[in-house]
């Protein structure tokens, strides 16, 4: 206690001592600003009738020199005003101290007032316990009258430890919630980007929200993209991209313009083998005038739902009797891929 004590009486002192330097700096400032306006004149500087050119420079002279004190005031009433600000701000930052301290200090204070509300419950009990030792038959009213006092001095604890806990608490919800929001900020953008990214793939906004439609998901990620991930025949990652993944949706886009694709329901869990999907289709975004708009052809055969070549064969999927739908081919002629997007559906 006697250093809480020191230190906030060398606070008091030294906002004491700031004070006059204020009040002063006030003073100095509220004269010189006086003086800055009594020194302000509307003089028109014009030859007068019968004034020699010798009288009318003096003349003008004079006026120049008032002017220049004018400005010179004027800068001083700037100078003192800011002097001023300084020395306010000095005593906004030890009046801040203060403060901070006063705030400190209730844990110490806190903590002094519960040992202090402690031992004097002891001492009470001391008393009781004497009391039953030489009045043994009026126990229950000693006891009573102890338990009265006890709960009556337990009133008076401080809750400091118990509130500084749950502000804290509320300090890291309120900080989880902040960070909270900032990741699904973060998170969205990126969907965003990848959405553009998509879209740019797509070329339209209608063929991805076609897609959307037909999965009932929302575009997600991009899983695989030939423009930027490698596509070479040995050391492609195509495989890696897409293993142990699931609702995804593959887009070829072919040199001569033809965009096509499919859609894969269940989780890919094996290379160089056929995946069974009764959900999965194929579908074409853009045919070079072959078919109308957008179509989506469902599967016939599931249990071969999924193989990728460079040629169609229309095998496991039910075109409607169209020939060449996806890419204009058909074995054993081939179409040549330009681009390749892998997008996971959410």
């Amino acid at each position: 206690m006697e250093e809480l004590i020191n230190k906030n009486n060398q606070l008091f002192k030294e906002v004491v001592e700031t004070l006059p330097n204020i009040q002063q700096s006030i003073d100095d400032t509220t004269k010189n600003y006086q003086y800055y306006l009594g020194s302000i004149k509307n003089e028109v500087f014009e030859i007068k009738d019968n004034e020699t050119y010798s009288e009318a420079f003096k003349r003008g002279e004079g006026i120049f020199d008032r002017m220049d004190e004018t400005e010179r005031r004027r800068k001083l009433v700037i100078e003192k005003s800011q002097e001023t600000i300084n020395q306010i701000e000095i005593m906004k930052n030890k009046m801040s101290r203060i403060i901070e301290e006063c705030n400190h200090d209730e844990e110490t204070l806190s903590k002094t007032r519960n040992e202090l509300i402690d031992k004097i419950i002891s001492i009470e009990e001391m008393i009781m316990k004497d009391k039953l030792f030489r009045k043994p038959k009026e126990t229950d009213t000693i006891t009573a009258e102890f338990n009265k006092k006890k709960e009556e001095w337990q009133t008076y604890y401080s809750d400091y430890l118990e509130r500084k806990k749950r502000e804290e608490e509320e300090e890291a919800k309120e900080k989880n919630r902040r960070e909270e929001e900032r990741r699904k900020e973060k998170e969205r953008k990126k969907q965003e980007g990848e959405r553009l990214r998509i879209t740019k793939g797509m070329n339209t906004m209608e063929e991805m929200l076609q897609i959307e439609e037909w999965t009932n998901r929302k575009v997600g990620n991009i899983l695989f993209d030939s423009d930027k991930d490698d596509w070479n025949i040995l050391t492609s990652v195509f495989d890696q991209r897409i293993i142990n993944k699931e609702h995804i949706i593959i887009i070829i886009k072919d040199e001569e313009g033809n965009k096509f694709g499919g859609y894969v329901n269940s989780k890919i869990d094996e290379v160089d083998g056929d995946i069974s999907d009764s959900k999965s289709f194929v579908f074409s975004l853009e045919s070079k005038g072959r078919m109308k708009g957008m179509k989506k052809f469902d599967i016939e055969q599931p249990e071969r739902a999924f193989w990728l070549g460079n040629q169609t064969v229309n095998y496991s999927f039910e075109y409607n009797g169209i020939s060449n739908a996806l890419c204009g081919k058909e074995y054993p002629n081939h179409f040549t891929p330009k681009r390749i997007i892998v997008i996971e559906m959410k």
